[in-house]
């Protein structure tokens, strides 16, 4: 596996969605916050929509299943 440059933050949280959803977990049991560290430059959301878009997509899926957009502190 080639090593990627950069945080794909849209995986993280997909990753999130599907592990809570697969595994059933109760409303009040999900992540609220994600705290986002890194020890270089940060090259942005995903390189492509505006922050404010890629976050409506997510909000709106996490929604679907029933749960609320997490917090994300950088």
């Amino acid at each position: 596996m080639t090593p990627q440059r950069g945080a794909n933050l849209q995986a993280v949280f997909n990753k999130i969605l599907n592990m809570a959803v697969a595994g059933a977990l109760a409303k009040d049991q999900m992540v609220r916050r994600m705290c986002v560290l890194r020890d270089m430059a940060f090259d942005g959301w995903t390189g492509g929509e505006a922050w404010a878009s890629e976050h409506d997509v997510i909000r709106k899926r996490f929604a679907a299943e029933g749960f609320a957009a997490l917090e994300v502190v950088f």
